[in-house]
């Protein structure tokens, strides 16, 4: 059963802070090394140092966070909210300079679940390393600084239309970011919707979209706290975490594509390794000279995604080349006997993992435990990708069209997982919009039935 709460959000005050285009931050797990001094740079009260603390020498960074939480919901820079309530969320976002989309869906708290074992959903697999990260900051601080986000099904916009009315009404915050996105959240206290809502989401499947290793970290959380007590009512707060649920249905939910940068393979030869890509793909290249390679270069961008439509298909860039590749896996093959090992059928229909499972882990040699920063470095601008490969950074960059939400959606019911970072929605969650606290001594407010 999926159990969703309204809560009391710790929330930025803006007569302190002026306008929260300047403290909030994307997610952690999205900021550049080279990004990072913007964030710090923007506001003494940014987000980003309660998230990743700072680079104070001789200073724990977990213990930066707690301290840095501590002292500005002491000087009132982090309020609480006197009730509980669930929080609308809003975004209007311009889209391949080409159309603006709307995203909409709500904020609240999810009773947490092990995979496997009730109605939440996982699609990507994690690392270990960064679900510790996150763990230590759970540990520390004692709070969700930023939210998770799910899917579900709601073909009749059901949720949506419970909130409708309360959207006539000035939204606790409104603005626009760097970007140039618009950015709306409503707190809405109403205990009738509190309990339509949690009716109506009560048998609903989440499927997470992002937050893999944050869910993870809250799970890992709730057994440490568990085992600290033999007295649990149920109620505490650590069994929750704060969730951001949007609908499948919902026209502004758009995933962007991730690409992928190779580098540091000390014995990559490119005639051998394009000679074994002629055994399993069908390629279309795409010549250019210096003259023209700006067009063809579009060109490229665009028979890719064209491609995409008519089935599996990938793009490829290698440092030196003079002409950019599709790559169509052939199909007649069989890519489990191909591989050598049982890839379920509905991991089969993703480019992803025709990448991941057979070129990289088997041409090119590149270890599932190397995938991580080591010899990949993932990417969203295709452009970049490009230049970097051309400038000699990287040794080459493999082009992917985005997986779409009806896939991501048969992957996680089917229980498998996709490559970490195979999805990128879009636009991300700013971190700071609302805080929820999860303090050890503190139970969920038993308002609703």
């Amino acid at each position: 059963m999926a159990d969703i709460l309204p809560f009391r959000g710790l929330i930025y005050d803006l007569k302190k802070v002026g306008d929260l285009a300047l403290v909030t931050a994307p997610p952690y797990d999205v900021i550049s090394e080279k990004a990072m001094p913007k964030y710090y740079a923007k506001h003494p009260y940014n987000v980003i140092r309660l998230e990743l603390g700072d680079s104070n020498p001789g200073q724990d960074r977990y213990q930066l966070c707690a301290k840095y939480f501590k002292d500005w919901e002491g000087k009132g820079i982090l309020i609480r909210e006197r009730e509980p309530a669930f929080y609308f969320y809003r975004v209007d976002f311009p889209l391949n300079e080409k159309e603006w989309k709307v995203r909409q869906g709500f904020i609240g708290l999810c009773r947490l679940e092990e995979f496997g074992k009730g109605l939440i959903l996982p699609h990507e697999q994690i690392h270990e390393a960064q679900k510790e990260d996150r763990l230590e900051v759970l540990r520390s601080s004692q709070a969700n600084f930023s939210q998770i986000f799910s899917l579900y099904s709601d073909s009749e916009q059901t949720i949506h239309s419970l909130f409708k009315e309360f959207m006539e009404q000035p939204p606790l915050f409104d603005y626009f970011d760097e970007d140039h996105i618009h950015h709306r959240l409503w707190s809405v206290k109403d205990r009738n919707l509190f309990i339509q809502v949690r009716k109506n989401m009560k048998e609903k499947i989440l499927f997470l979209a992002d937050g893999h290793h944050r869910y993870e970290a809250a799970l890992a959380y709730e057994k440490e706290m568990g085992k600290k007590s033999s007295l649990l009512t149920g109620r505490e707060a650590f069994h929750y975490t704060m969730m951001y649920f949007c609908a499948f249905e919902d026209e502004g939910l758009t995933i962007l594509p991730s690409h992928r940068l190779i580098f540091n393979l000390p014995h990559f030869n490119r005639n051998h390794f394009e000679s074994e890509l002629k055994k399993y793909f069908k390629r279309i290249d795409i010549p250019f000279h210096p003259e023209n390679e700006q067009s063809k270069r579009i060109e490229f961008f665009v028979a890719l995604e064209k491609e995409g439509e008519r089935g599996n298909v990938f793009g490829l860039y290698i440092q030196g080349n003079s002409y950019y590749t599709l790559l169509h896996f052939k199909k007649e093959l069989g890519l489990s006997s191909t591989i050598g090992k049982n890839i379920p059928a509905v991991l089969q229909k993703l480019d992803v993992i025709i990448l991941h499972r057979f070129v990289l882990e088997q041409l090119l040699g590149i270890e599932e435990e190397d995938q991580d920063q080591n010899r990949i470095r993932i990417i969203k601008n295709h452009h970049r990708a490009i230049d970097l490969v051309r400038n000699g950074n990287f040794q080459m960059a493999f082009l992917l069209n985005p997986p779409k939400v009806e896939e991501v959606q048969e992957v996680a019911s089917e229980g498998e997982t996709m490559p970490q970072k195979s999805t990128f929605f879009y636009p991300k969650l700013p971190t700071g919009l609302v805080i929820n606290k999860v303090m050890s001594d503190e139970m969920i407010d038993d308002l609703i039935p």
